[in-house]
């Protein structure tokens, strides 16, 4: 059975792991540590522990931890409960779970052309409606 995360072209920097540098990876980069630098890949995975400073890259980026200052995913950007990303974001599918957090700009790539959005923050919260 092929599992995609051991196939080769992927990295993963491990939890209490700290790297600084350039990641160029043709398969799936995962962060569990931290990393400060600049990042391009075809997905990104940053786990509940993982810290990106610096620039982002990535075809798919679900994001669990923290990234920033500048995101740009060029199809999926889903961003967990657990999730923050700070600083310049731009997509063109979006996925925020609750308790996800964007701070900063906001650019979906593709659809029908909206404005930039500047944020100070966007958290989503339960709707009190729902539990009623």
């Amino acid at each position: 059975m092929k599992n995609d995360d051991n196939m080769q072209g992927n990295l993963t920097v491990g939890e209490g792991v700290e790297i600084s540098g350039v990641i160029v990876c043709p398969g799936i980069v995962t962060i569990d540590g931290s990393l400060q630098g600049k990042v391009k890949a075809a997905e990104l995975r940053v786990g509940p522990s993982g810290r990106i400073d610096g620039e982002v890259s990535a075809g798919i980026a679900v994001v669990r931890g923290e990234v920033g200052p500048s995101l740009d995913c060029s199809d999926k950007l889903v961003v967990c409960s657990t999730g923050k990303v700070c600083g310049v974001v731009s997509f063109q599918q979006l996925e925020v779970e609750l308790g996800g957090q964007i701070v900063g700009k906001i650019d979906r790539k593709s659809g029908p052309k909206v404005a930039a959005i500047e944020t100070t923050e966007v958290t989503l919260l339960p709707n009190p409606k729902a539990s009623s």
